[in-house]
């Protein structure tokens, strides 16, 4: 998710992303029960929506990230807000 956001300074923007796909791709395959991992796609805005329902997503969202610290929170944050846009979150994180 933040390769894809954020790609490093300097680095080759294209080839980053292109990593961070595959990534995706691999955590999805090995993972398949995961949720979040198998939604990849709709998180990295590739498809309009998730295959399975929106619902069953954010507890995973929060299991993981949820008391991480700074980057837990950021992390959370994003993903609610590609989950749920327009919903206000503030209370949620």
């Amino acid at each position: 998710m933040l390769w894809d956001l954020l790609p490093p300074l300097g680095s080759d923007e294209t080839a980053v992303r292109r990593r961070a796909r595959s990534r995706a791709e691999q955590a999805a395959a090995a993972e398949p029960t995961i949720r979040l991992f198998r939604e990849w796609r709709f998180v990295s805005g590739e498809v309009e929506d998730t295959i399975g329902p929106r619902v069953y997503i954010e507890p995973e969202i929060h299991a993981r990230y949820t008391g991480r610290g700074e980057m837990g929170a950021y992390l959370a944050h994003t993903f609610l807000v590609r989950l749920w846009p327009g919903r206000h979150l503030g209370a949620a994180i």
